[in-house]
């Protein structure tokens, strides 16, 4: 087998050599030594396996958001693989349905970890606008893209039993803090899915509304009955399928819908709107 001879390997077998004197340290540049592990560790990152064993490279987008989603998180916590897949996935489903175009200036409303940002800014959207009740899940947000100047996260002290129990907020006075018309495209992805009753729904349709200008696009996601039970608690809020159709008619145009047809637990029915 061929041996590696590089002038790094030279010098620390110069090192390890029992007959050379201790002078031979100064061969040794500190900073070459710092260098060559950094490049080792990187280099690890930057490989995964496939079922086999196999190290394989990792595409350098997803070791970025990778690295940036592996801190311990807070509020929404999220599996950084998991993150990055579903992000770049749903971002790809919303671009097939017409929800935004490139250069789009966007609302997630009910943002969590930020995840859902990963896909949008790869695909070039011009300015992301994450809303959110968990502060630690803001701080984490603006701690992960502080580089990117076109995001900003937004913390509202709004009150869920489920997710801001001690929120100041009432959620029927919430207020996107944008001027009407400002937004072209918005999701609400398992944010209905948690808000416990009509009228709080209703009051949030509304906001977007006003939010998005003429023609802007909304996702949402519900929980309808049937097939599931109804309920009004925050942790898995059910309506009526009428209810809901009726409500998000009175804003908008549903031009295409797809899920929410099992009672399995994250089985949500999918809404793409128009205004």
């Amino acid at each position: 087998m061929k041996t590696l001879d590089t002038p790094f390997l030279k010098k620390l077998r110069c090192i390890c050599d029992m007959s050379t004197s201790c002078a031979a340290l100064t061969l040794i540049n500190i900073g070459e030594i710092r260098y060559m592990f950094n490049r080792k560790t990187l280099f690890r990152r930057n490989k995964t396996t496939n079922s086999s064993g196999k190290s394989i490279p990792i595409d350098p987008v997803k070791s970025k958001w990778l690295d940036r989603f592996s801190e311990p998180q807070t509020g929404h916590a999220i599996d950084a693989e998991q993150a990055y897949n579903q992000s770049m996935e749903e971002a790809k489903v919303f671009s097939e349905n017409g929800l935004f175009q490139k250069n789009d200036v966007f609302l997630d409303l009910g943002s969590g970890n930020g995840r859902q940002a990963i896909g949008l800014l790869e695909y070039g959207i011009k300015k992301y606008v994450g809303i959110e009740p968990v502060k630690e899940s803001v701080e984490f947000s603006r701690r992960t893209f502080s580089d990117y100047l076109q995001c900003e996260f937004i913390w509202l002290n709004l009150k869920n039993d489920q997710y801001n129990p001690t929120g100041t907020i009432n959620p029927l006075e919430m207020r996107i803090p944008f001027e009407d018309g400002y937004f072209d495209a918005a999701i609400a992805g398992s944010l209905f899915t948690h808000l416990g009753s009509l009228d709080v729904c209703e009051h949030y349709l509304g906001e977007i509304h006003r939010a998005l200008k003429t023609g802007g696009r909304l996702f949402c996601t519900w929980f309808r009955n049937p097939p599931n039970a109804l309920s009004d608690d925050h942790k898995r809020s059910v309506f009526k399928e009428a209810d809901i159709i009726t409500m998000s008619t009175k804003y908008f145009t549903v031009y295409h819908t797809y899920g929410g047809m099992s009672d399995q637990f994250h089985d949500q029915w999918c809404l793409y709107c128009r205004k």
